[in-house]
């Protein structure tokens, strides 16, 4: 095992401030890249650069919560705020290092982000329990459509593959099913028995299965346009925190409160592959778009450099 995390793992950097929590984690448009939170901001570094990592946005925000490109690769998304205060979400064109547009009108935490696939529309889920829907992009934020439904707060959304459909998902252990044309709700899903943190919907699928994670210490697999749980995976002994799906839509990564990182089979319950990524929680996964690499973040700000190329469970 030692030998084959030594393979894997191609570089690790602790966070200038070793308290903050990895809550947002993003590979840049090309792969080459990654970009993440610190307690002051935004920084980006090289894959794999051990090296101090470079400031790309200071924010006076005590937190950050996501952060996003658009499909284009020209806008990155961010989402904080401060906690039981104000909430936010900002377009930043991230070659000039320039924020473009703000929103701060929030009354609580902005938690999670999304764009849809198409570009041009951005939707954020909100500790006030309600999910805001943006006309974005071209260097505008416009006032949000604000979607009300939930019971307690929002930790997740994202948006189907087609983009008809939003899911949300949050404290209430429900995910919510709207319909983007109308903004309305079509369908509440309740399996999870306790929080849910983490949607993913599955890429280069026609059927359009989306992956929720949570506190349950499952990850649940669903149609949602049709409102069918597909299968349950339990294998997780902590709360599962962040999804990932690979590229190629045949291999679903998890990360969990136990600091293990699983690679979860597409269309069974089997775990393919694991390995203990931290001896912290790991809040965010991201897969690189060639999905040969992965990054984790965790609790005590690490960020780690994944080299999945010549794992069994990866490799075709």
């Amino acid at each position: 095992m030692k030998t084959l995390l030594a393979a894997l793992l191609l570089s690790a950097v602790v966070g200038a401030d070793a308290a903050v929590p990895v809550t947002a984690l993003t590979f840049t448009p090309h792969g080459r890249q990654i970009v993440y939170n610190t307690a002051t901001g935004l920084v980006i570094r090289d894959l794999d650069d051990q090296a101090s990592p470079k400031p790309l946005l200071e924010l006076d925000w005590p937190k950050i919560t996501d952060a996003v490109f658009d499909p284009s690769g020209r806008w990155l998304a961010v989402a904080g705020g401060v906690p039981g205060e104000q909430g936010g979400v900002l377009l930043l064109d991230w070659q000039l290092r320039r924020v473009i547009a703000k929103w701060e009108e929030a009354g609580d935490l902005i938690t999670a982000i999304t764009w849809t696939h198409a570009g041009g529309k951005l939707a954020a889920a909100c500790h006030d329990q309600s999910v805001r829907v943006f006309a974005a992009g071209a260097g505008k934020l416009d006032q949000p459509v604000t979607l009300s439904g939930h019971t307690r707060p929002v930790f997740a959304v994202a948006f189907s593959p087609d983009d008809k459909l939003l899911i949300s998902t949050g404290a209430d252990r429900t995910l919510k099913v709207w319909n983007t044309e109308t903004n309305t709700l079509e369908r509440t899903l309740a399996h999870h028995t306790d929080v849910v943190h983490a949607l993913a919907f599955r890429p280069q699928s026609a059927a359009h299965y989306c992956a929720s994670g949570g506190a349950d210490q499952t990850v649940r697999v669903w149609q949602p346009a049709i409102g069918r749980m597909v299968r349950i995976v339990r294998h997780h002994d902590g709360a599962v925190f962040t999804l990932a799906w690979h590229p190629q839509g045949d291999r679903l990564f998890s990360a969990s409160q136990e600091g293990i990182v699983r690679i979860l089979d597409a269309d069974s319950d089997s775990v393919l592959h694991s390995w203990q990524a931290s001896t912290d929680w790991i809040y965010r996964l991201a897969l690189s778009p060639d999905g040969n690499h992965l990054v984790t973040g965790d609790w005590q700000g690490t960020v780690k450099v994944w080299n999945l190329a010549e794992l069994p469970a990866v490799k075709r």
